[in-house]
This record gives structure tokens, sequence and C-alpha cells, in this order.
């Protein structure tokens, strides 16, 4: 082995030389031969989505449907989305004026297919979509393509029937608590459940050809009330499930008369009201009226309805109960009328 200089104290300076020297370029200070590691600040944005669509609509409802971009531009994972829809068109200047939505997913690798569906929407109304991409950094790319569509209009229709009742009937419709609805015309009783099946249709057992089921009331208990249109007195008459009859009462108040609706009372029995008409010398005078009748059919009793200030007759056409007692009154000219309990 050749050494320029065999003297052991030139050896020691090239080291210690050398230590130095490794240690500022480290940035260690005094921690000699501490290894440190310099990050670089991320600077790239992801790529912004060019390929935004809406995939399907209803009434509240948009899917949306993109290809993922990347952390860096194309490359790698984004952190988050920043989703925006608005009534008006989604502009830069505009877009912290778009509602935001929340729940977003987090993207997918870039190149993936990702997808969200906005909610709470109003039906037939026009939107504007468009995202924004986020990356760990913070770095936001430019916003996507903005798409716009209009949602469904709102269907009411769950289901529909052709109801099993004569072409010549004028049915009355009622729902039970239970949601199963009945319906009565002319001669007929039909009752549905909740979702459309039939339950029972056909010729009510106690309703002849020349009688006419004029309303039906469905009660909390599953049976129902019937007002049934005959001469000379109207009937009414409470079913069973099946429209068997439990009981069947004539409606004879105040002379001959009809009964336009009625009602469960909360303190028990049935509240109704309706039309009197009292056959004078001369002519017939019609006298509205409000009764209460037992569980049984049995007429409590039966007021007049005239306002003896100035004489006003009423037309009552619906009557309901007030909580805590009394009762409102619907007349056939819009007035409204408060009677006591």
């Amino acid at each position: 082995m050749y050494c320029i200089n065999k003297d052991p104290r030139l050896y020691c300076y090239i080291l210690v030389l050398m230590i130095a020297t490794l240690s500022t370029l480290c940035g260690c200070g005094d921690d000699v031969g501490k290894i440190t590691t310099v990050e670089t600040e991320d600077e790239i944005p992801p790529a912004s989505i060019v390929n935004l669509e809406v995939a399907d609509t209803s009434s509240t409802t948009a899917t949306l449907v993109w290809t993922a971009t990347g952390d860096d531009g194309w490359q790698g994972r984004a952190a988050e989305y920043d989703i925006r829809y608005s009534t008006s068109p989604i502009t830069d200047s505009l877009w912290f004026d778009a509602w935001f939505c929340l729940g977003e997913p987090k993207p997918k690798p870039a190149g993936s297919i990702d997808t969200f569906a906005v909610t709470k929407l109003k039906p037939a109304t026009d939107y504007y979509f468009a995202i924004r991409v986020l990356d760990e950094a913070g770095n936001t790319s430019e916003a996507s393509n903005v798409v716009s569509q209009m949602t469904t209009p709102h269907n009411y229709v769950t289901w529909e029937r052709i109801c099993d009742l004569d072409a010549s009937d004028t049915p009355d419709l009622s729902m039970r608590p239970d949601g199963s609805l009945l319906m009565g015309g002319e001669n007929n009783y039909v009752n549905y459940d909740a979702y459309g099946n039939l339950l029972r249709s056909g010729n009510c057992a106690f309703v002849d050809r020349s009688q006419e089921i004029h309303q039906i009331y469905g009660l909390s208990d599953g049976t129902a009330m019937a007002v049934i249109e005959d001469s000379p007195y109207w009937l009414i008459a409470r079913v069973d499930k099946t429209g068997n009859p439990i009981w069947i009462t004539p409606i004879e108040l105040l002379g001959l008369s009809l009964m336009e609706c009625f009602i469960e009372d909360p303190s028990g029995g049935f509240m109704g009201t309706g039309i009197a008409i009292l056959d004078t010398d001369s002519t017939d005078y019609y006298y509205s009226f409000v009764t209460k009748f037992d569980e049984d059919g049995q007429f409590d009793w039966v007021k007049p309805m005239e306002d003896s200030t100035d004489n006003t007759r009423y037309y009552p056409v619906c009557i309901d109960a007030i909580p805590g007692g009394g009762f409102y009154v619907l007349d056939r000219e819009l007035q409204l009328i408060r009677l006591d309990s």
C-alpha cells in the first residue's frame, strides 16, 4: 500500500474535516451522524372531472356518475369531493352560492367510476350540478363540467283500481283508521285494504235496488256507518266488516230529514248534521240541524242550527270534533260554525 504521508496526525485531520463537512450538508448541527429526510411540498392539484353525467332522476333525487381523477393530476387517489347543486348555472364566481352536499363518497382510485345521489330536491325543477376534487394537501381541482337536469313531476299515484260499482253509482269514500277503504254507491258496498287489495265487494245485505248509499264512514273498531237514501225517511245503519247490518235506524228528525255527514264523538256515540224538510201548507221549509246518537243508533237529542241574531239558515255539509270539546260545522256557503259540546 502506498501512502502520501505516513504521519497519523494528517489522517486524523482529514477525518475530522470530512465529518464536519457532512454535518453541515445534512443540516444536523451538532447531531453528528443523524440522517434527516427533506420533504418537498405537494403543489400538484387533482385533475378536474370532465365527464360528469346525471344517470337517473326521480321527483326528489338526481343520481350523478363520473370518472374519478387522481391525487396529482390523474395519478394516485384524491382525498375528497366537493359536490354542488343549484337551480341556476354554476360558475367559478358563484361556486359558494350553490348548495353543498353532505355524505359525498371518498374518491376511488383514478380511472374508477364514482356515483352519488343528490336527495331532497323539488319535483319538476331544473337543477345544475358540478364537482371539485381535493387532495390531502388541500389542492383543489378546477370545477367539473356542469350538467343540468329537471327532476320528474311527483307521482301521487301509488296504486289504482277499477272499483266494482255500477256505472250509474255516485259513490262515497271513507278511510278506516287502519288505512283500509270503504266505498258505497246505490246498493253496493266495496272494501279495499291499504294496498288496493279487494277485501269485499257485492250487494249490501240491507239495501235494495230502490235505495242508495249516500255516505259511508269507517269507524275505529272496523265497523262502518252508512247513510242510506230512502223514501219517505232516510236511514242510518251500522254495518260490520262484511257489510252486514248491526242496526238500522230511520232518520225521523224534524220531519223528512237527510244526514249530510257524521263523525265519532270523542265522548262516545256519534254526531251528525244535515237538513230537515218541513212540509208546510204553502211550501217545503228547509231546516238545518245537528244531532247526537248513541252506539245503538238511538238519538239522544237534535237541535236546529239557525243564527237567531240575523235569522241565517245554514246548509251544513261537514262536521268535525274539536280537541277538548265542541265541534266545527262547515256549510255549503263555506261558513265555518263552531258549536259547543
